[in-house]
Formats: structure tokens, sequence, C-alpha cells
């Protein structure tokens, strides 16, 4: 009997024990639970300046691109804004570049030249893509445009790039 009483004094003493450290524990918790709860409550929603600085900024930007107008002939993507391409391949593709195809020399020189599809037979004097021919040379036509002179040479003379982009009417 002095066995059982003694193991029962035991069993109680530890359920006692593990109570004890429950509550403790369950204690701690609500602690954290009531000092989450005030620091809910002094905070606002939807007041962080640096957010909304943001939320503004990509709003404004989604605006400027919505607004953005894509032109295939202004892009640089355009591969006839980027590069000549040879006299093969260039016929009908670079429609907004002149092309002196050739010069018919004489008392007054002519120049076969191409622009947007068409053949013209220009002499010094005739206008082209808002230009005035000043000058037509045996390896080139001279355009004068927005004041500056321009020079086109007959396709199938050798160019380097930078020279190419010369020849480019806009």
């Amino acid at each position: 009997m002095k066995r059982s009483q003694f193991l029962w004094n035991v069993l109680v003493g530890v359920a006692v024990l593990v109570l004890l450290v429950t509550g403790y524990r369950f204690n701690n918790v609500r602690e954290q639970v009531t000092r989450y709860g005030h620091m809910t409550e002094k905070s606002q929603l939807g007041t962080d300046q640096e957010l909304d600085s943001l939320i503004t900024y990509l709003e404004n930007n989604l605006l400027k691109r919505e607004s953005y107008h894509f032109s295939l002939r202004n892009e640089p993507m355009l591969l006839s804004n980027v590069i000549l391409l040879s006299d093969e391949l260039a016929a009908g593709r670079q429609r907004d570049i002149i092309r002196v195809s050739a010069i018919v020399g004489g008392s007054k020189a002519i120049a076969l030249v191409q622009y947007h599809g068409q053949t013209y037979r220009l002499m010094v004097g005739d206008t082209l893509a808002g230009g005035k021919v000043i000058d037509i040379k045996p390896e080139a036509m001279v355009l004068y445009k927005h004041n500056r002179r321009m020079t086109f040479p007959v396709i199938g003379l050798k160019m380097s790039p930078e020279e190419a982009e010369k020849y480019r009417v806009d």
C-alpha cells in the first residue's frame, strides 16, 4: 500500500509539475500575442511612403509605355536603318534610301536614281526627297538638303557603313 501510495504521489507531483510548466509556456505565448496585438493596433495599413512612391513611379512608367506609338519607319530595329544591303539584296528593301544607279555623261549629266520604289532621271536643279540636285559627277550625285551637302555614289562602289549612313534620307 505504501508503495502504491508513493507511486500515486510521484505521479500527481509529475502531473502538477507538467501543468505548471505548460501554464508558464502558455503565459509567454499570451504575452507575445498581446504584444503583437498592440503593435498591429498602432500601425496603419497603406501609409508606407516608400511603397507609395514606388507604386506612383510604376504607374507613371506604365502610362508612358502605353502612350508610346510604335512606328516601323522610325525604329532602330528596321534593318535598312542599320546597314546598307548589297546591291543584289537591296532592291525594294531600302525604299527610303536614295540610290544612284548610273550617271549618264554629256553636256548635261543625268543621274538615274531609285527612291521609294521608283526610278527618276535627275539633272542639276531638280529636286528629290526635299533636297535639290546641285552637282552630278561621274561617280556620284550631290544633293543639298537641310543646309548640308549629301553625296550619293553610284551603286556598286565600295563604301564603309559610316559612309553609307551619310546617304540615308529621313
